[in-house]
């Protein structure tokens, strides 16, 4: 058995990250997800100064796994794939991600009722992928258990194996019962080596409810806090650093390898659970009505190697929130070719539609908050500048989720074609992107309105000044003209009089000529510097 828990998650900045986040933004998204990165691995520093969460700097070489990969599986994961999805996961710089990984977690402790056995899971992997579309996909791997107190010997049966797939993956108790303890939640789930906050607090119902009740956000348990630390829950209090927030209800999604020893003793009913990730139940009741699961070997099953009498045993099984891949343990393709395809190809296939669908729903809370403040009808003028910058913001990070990470095929493998396929059909990618893009295509209408508005009224502002320009003109021209040549002949008939004063007896003074004609070009000056200023304002 191998387990995946995949958590999409919505991140904020805080402080000093978000006051340089637009800044970053225009240096591309290389600076500010790295600066986030730089934030988690500086912030996660233990007593000793080492960092809980380090980052991969090339994800070929080091997946963030604890069982190293041979150059063969490296060479087979990396061309599995186009050159464009090459290039988001595996290039060696200017990467538009960044991955983390934790390394100090070793184990996974998980009770899930009072007095049932206490399994212990190896960790085989703790990952964190930062996208620029402000979307954070931590992942954990948990190998085959190993009972705590009974005997070696002690198989995990599929009823338990049913359970753990249903109860560990809860972020949050679904509901607590009339005796106010929490319902589809395990007893324990630990991380190992045990620490303070390592453990979960399901059984702690008032602060499930005082999250809810007094802050209105989604409680996460303790345990998963712990996980992600440095990074925050929406409702902390901190005024630095980086927030998640969830996207989705109280379930991870779930890539597992599930290998038993016969699969076709596996009841139809039981291949249902499995698939929904159900707990246990009778194998002979169906746990939904029949008419709900018509279509389900067609659209939840994926049977290119399942027919058990021509030898095929290796059945994979799909909803919106798992993957799972179901076999006969002894069959040689399942034993060796399924887990390495599950770990590397099916595991990067499963990021990649987790994130299409977390950055879509992150864009349909950004515009459903934009059109609710567009709505207010006494919004100032600053608030609707503000609005319109995020607006176009909004735009741009959309059209570069499109043309770097929207995407309906991923591999030239037909197999990987056709499992990507259903993984985002299940989400209901397709229709979520059908309906982002309608209204964002409400929202460019908008700012292209208001774009109009502003040039037309500019226009006209434009055309009452030239109007009023025109007139004044009109007015003052032969006024200044007249002035002009009034002035003029007044100095020059001082001077003429001088002139003819030096002739004969009569004489003007010589600064009472030059005061009249310094009179005359004030009076010109004034009126054409008049002109001007208005032409000035036509221009602003």
């Amino acid at each position: 058995m191998r387990l995946v828990m995949i958590w999409p998650l919505r991140l904020s900045s805080r402080g000093y990250l978000k006051a340089d986040w637009h800044d970053s933004k225009d240096q591309g998204a290389c600076k500010w997800i790295g600066e986030y990165a730089d934030w988690i691995e500086n912030k996660s520093k233990d007593e000793k100064g080492k960092p809980r969460w380090t980052r991969i700097n090339d994800y070929y070489t080091d997946s963030g796994r604890r069982k190293h990969l041979t150059p063969q599986a490296k060479y087979g994961e990396f061309l599995y794939f186009h050159p464009f999805i090459q290039q988001i996961f595996f290039d060696k710089k200017d990467s538009a991600i960044a991955v983390l990984e934790r390394e100090d977690i070793s184990e996974a402790r998980i009770q899930l009722r009072e007095g049932d056995v206490v399994w212990r899971f190896p960790v085989e992997r703790v990952n964190l992928f930062l996208f620029p579309t402000d979307v954070a996909i931590a992942a954990v791997q948990l190998n085959m258990p190993q009972a705590e107190q009974y005997a070696a010997e002690h198989e995990l049966l599929l009823s338990d194996l049913m359970d753990i797939l249903d109860w560990s993956r809860r972020i949050y108790p679904p509901f607590f019962n009339n005796e106010n303890r929490p319902g589809l939640v395990p007893k324990l789930f630990e991380w190992l080596p045990s620490a303070y906050g390592n453990s979960s607090d399901f059984e702690c119902m008032d602060s499930y409810l005082r999250t809810t009740a007094e802050k209105r956000t989604t409680p996460v348990a303790r345990h998963w806090r712990t996980l992600m630390s440095p990074l925050r829950p929406e409702d902390h209090d901190d005024a630095e650093g980086l927030c998640y927030s969830q996207l989705e209800d109280d379930r991870l999604g779930v890539l597992s390898y599930i290998a038993v020893d016969d699969p076709q003793r596996i009841s139809p009913q039981d291949w249902v659970r499995l698939a929904f990730c159900d707990e246990h139940g009778a194998s002979n009741k169906w746990p939904y009505s029949r008419s709900f699961l018509e279509s389900f070997d067609r659209e939840n099953c994926y049977d290119r190697f399942w027919d058990p009498a021509e030898g095929f045993t290796t059945r994979y099984l799909l909803t919106g929130y798992s993957f799972l891949a179901v076999g006969r343990q002894t069959d040689d393709f399942f034993r060796f070719v399924v887990p390495q395809h599950v770990e590397q190809q099916y595991f990067l296939l499963a990021v990649l539609a987790h994130m299409q669908k977390a950055s879509l729903l992150g864009f349909w809370k950004r515009l459903a908050d934009m059109q609710q403040e567009f709505e207010k009808e006494k919004a100032s003028d600053e608030s609707k500048a503000t609005l319109f910058e995020a607006q176009e913001w909004l735009l741009v990070d959309l059209s570069d989720f499109i043309s770097r990470f929207y995407f309906r095929e991923v591999s030239n493998q037909l197999q990987g074609m056709e499992l990507f396929d259903c993984m985002t059909k299940q989400m209901r990618i397709p229709q979520l992107f059908a309906e982002v893009v309608q209204q964002s295509e409400f929202v460019r209408k908008v700012l292209f309105e208001q774009w109009q508005e502003k040039t037309i009224a500019k226009q006209d502002r434009i055309a009452t000044y030239q109007s009023d320009l025109g007139q004044l003109a009109h007015k003052l021209l032969p006024l200044s003209i007249a002035a002009s040549v009034l002035g003029l002949s007044i100095g020059f008939g001082k001077v003429e009089s001088a002139l003819l004063g030096l002739v004969g007896a009569a004489q003007v003074p010589l600064p009472e000529v030059v005061a009249s004609m310094a009179l005359a070009l004030l009076l010109f000056g004034l009126l054409w510097f008049l002109l001007f200023w208005f032409s000035r304002r036509l221009s602003k």
